[in-house]
C-alpha cells in the first residue's frame, strides 16, 4: 500500500491567460478616456468663460438707475472739502485707467476695517463726512476719489471720462467684482459751463468705444452742491465741457488752470462683496498707479485657454463621433 501524504496538498498550477486585449476592447477604453477628458475639459471651460465673461454685480435692476438730491450737505461743507480737495497734493495727478486720462486727482481704496482708518486719518481726514454721509451699510469695500476734470479743448472730441462701470475695488481675481452703488457730490460746477453731462446706460451700450449715437438712459446735469447716487453696474461717461461763448479755435486747457475753471467732484465707490472676495480687499491703501494689471493679466490668461478649450473640445467631439460610428459600424463578435 502506498504511503499516505499528510498535510495539505500543493495548490494546483495557475493558469496563465494568455488572452490579449483586442483592438475593439482597446478602442473602446480609449473612447471611455476621451469621454472623462472631455467632460472635465468642457466644465474647467465653462468655469473660465463664466469667471471671464460674467461679472460679480450687486445691483438691483429694479431700483433706480439715478437719485439725484441736493439736501445733504451745506453750502459752508462743500467750500471746505472744496478746498481740502483741491488743494490736496495727491490731487495733482491721476492714478486711473486711461478713461480718465484728461483728469486729474486722488484715488482711496478701503474696506470696513479702514473706514475708522480714514476718519483718524489726518491726511485724508477731511473725507470723512462725505463717506460717512453717503455710506451703505451693507457694503464692505469702498473706493473714493477726488475728481477734477479741465475744459477740455477745442480739437478733442473725446468725452472728458470715458465710457466705464466702476470695478476698481482691486480683488485679486480674473472675476470683475461691478460696485453696487455710485456716489457723486458735486463741489464745484464752474459758471457758464456747457457740457460736462453724466450720462447713464441701464445696459451696455452698442458702442462700448463711447457709447456715441446709443441714447443715455438717464443725463445727470451737474448741479453744484447737488449728489447723485446711482446703480453700480450702470455704464457711465461724462461728456467733454467748455465755456459757453468760447471761440471755437480757443482751447480751453492752455487758458483756464485755476480752481474756479475746474469741475470738481467727490466720487464713492461701494461695494458689497462675498466674504471670499472681502477678505482680499486692501484694508487702506492711496492709489498710485492704475492697480488693475493684474485683472488684464488674468484676464489674457483665461482668454488664451479658452481658445484653446474650443479647439480641444471641437477635437474631443471630433475623435468620440468617430469612435462611435465605427463602434457601431463593427461586427458582432462570435
Amino acid at each position: 500500500m502506498p504511503p499516505k501524504a499528510f498535510g495539505r496538498s500543493p495548490p494546483p498550477p495557475k493558469r496563465t491567460s494568455t488572452q490579449t486585449a483586442t483592438p475593439d476592447t482597446s478602442e473602446r477604453r480609449l473612447s471611455h478616456s476621451g469621454t472623462i477628458v472631455f467632460i472635465v475639459l468642457l466644465v474647467a471651460r465653462q468655469l473660465s468663460l463664466y469667471n471671464f465673461e460674467v461679472p460679480y454685480t450687486t445691483a438691483d435692476a429694479a431700483s433706480p438707475l439715478v437719485v439725484e438730491r441736493t439736501d445733504i450737505f451745506s453750502d459752508d461743507a462743500r467750500k471746505k472739502l472744496l478746498d481740502a480737495a483741491f488743494r490736496h497734493p495727491a490731487s495733482r495727478k491721476q492714478a486711473l485707467s486711461e478713461h480718465f486720462k484728461r483728469t486729474r486727482g486722488f484715488v482711496l481704496q478701503f474696506n470696513d476695517a479702514g473706514a475708522a482708518r480714514l476718519r483718524d486719518s489726518g491726511e485724508f481726514g477731511f473725507l470723512a463726512p462725505f463717506f460717512d454721509a453717503m455710506h451703505d451699510s451693507e457694503a464692505n469695500a469702498f473706493v473714493l476719489n477726488v475728481l477734477i476734470v479741465p475744459p477740455s479743448p477745442a480739437s478733442e472730441r473725446a468725452p472728458a471720462v470715458g465710457l466705464h462701470r466702476d470695478n476698481t475695488v482691486g480683488v485679486s481675481s480674473a472675476r470683475v467684482f461691478v460696485a453696487h452703488s455710485v456716489s457723486v457730490f458735486y463741489l464745484q460746477v464752474p459758471p457758464g459751463m456747457r457740457g460736462g453731462e453724466l450720462n447713464l446706460y441701464a445696459e451696455a451700450p452698442d458702442d462700448q468705444e463711447g457709447g456715441d449715437g446709443y441714447p443715455p438712459d438717464a443725463v445727470v446735469r451737474p448741479t453744484q452742491g447737488a449728489t447723485v447716487n446711482f446703480r453700480g453696474d450702470a455704464y457711465h461717461k461724462v461728456n467733454r465741457w467748455r465755456y459757453a461763448g468760447h471761440a471755437a479755435d480757443e482751447d480751453d486747457e492752455e487758458v483756464f488752470d485755476e480752481e474756479e475753471d475746474m469741475r470738481v467732484s467727490l466720487v464713492l465707490e461701494q461695494y458689497r462683496l462675498p466674504e471670499s472676495a472681502a477678505a482680499h480687499t486692501t484694508e487702506f491703501a492711496l492709489i498710485r498707479d492704475d492697480h488693475r494689471s493684474y485683472q488684464a493679466i488674468a484676464q489674457a490668461t483665461l482668454f488664451t485657454f479658452n481658445q484653446l478649450g474650443s479647439l480641444f473640445v471641437a477635437l474631443c467631439i471630433g475623435f468620440l463621433t468617430l469612435s462611435s460610428l465605427r463602434e457601431r459600424g463593427a461586427p458582432a463578435s462570435a
